[in-house]
């Protein structure tokens, strides 16, 4: 048995050495301690790059951005509030958005339940991609949403497609 760590020695010496020195942490673990990070996923370029595109026609500092990142999940409720809060908020954004999960506490941490991305009907209130898709002053979307990277989804996106293959909100 051994306990492996997503981190490298030269970016936590002192965290990899405690784990490591059982007279810092008494024992509290047993078996050896191995830094085997960093673990990533690939990130699909063309999302990124239709990201990127779209903040270089947005008027600068004009954007919100949106994302809680692989530690926090929120449920379809509190996804759906966000969702109100982005339109009604009448401001351009890029949302990085998970799919909820309900009812799991470890959903934090863990990929778990569905990543499928295609169905946001379910968790984004009516119409929301069409309204906000016609949202802005002289500009062709208010947002633009893009898969979180965490899930087998990540390198999907919703919403109407543009004469460039691009897929606006």
């Amino acid at each position: 048995m051994a306990c492996l760590v997503n981190t490298w020695q030269d970016l936590e010496p002192a965290t990899l050495d405690a784990l490591g020195d059982e007279n810092k942490l008494k024992r509290a673990i047993k078996a050896p301690v191995y830094a085997v990070g960093p673990l990533v996923r690939p990130v699909d370029v063309n999302v990124r790059r239709d990201a990127l595109d779209w903040l270089d026609m947005q008027p600068s500092q004009s954007v919100i951005y949106v994302s809680f990142g692989s530690g926090g999940t929120l449920s379809t409720k509190q996804t759906i509030e966000l969702a109100w809060g982005l339109e009604l908020s009448q401001q351009r954004f890029i949302w990085v958005l998970r799919p909820p999960i309900e009812n799991n506490a470890s959903a934090n941490i863990f990929k778990t339940g569905s990543t499928a991305f295609d169905d946001s009907s379910s968790y984004l209130p009516d119409g929301f991609l069409t309204r906000t898709h016609n949202l802005g002053s002289g500009c062709s979307s208010s947002g633009i949403a893009i898969g979180w990277s965490g899930d087998e989804g990540g390198d999907k996106k919703y919403g109407e497609e543009d004469d460039g293959g691009r897929r606006r909100i």
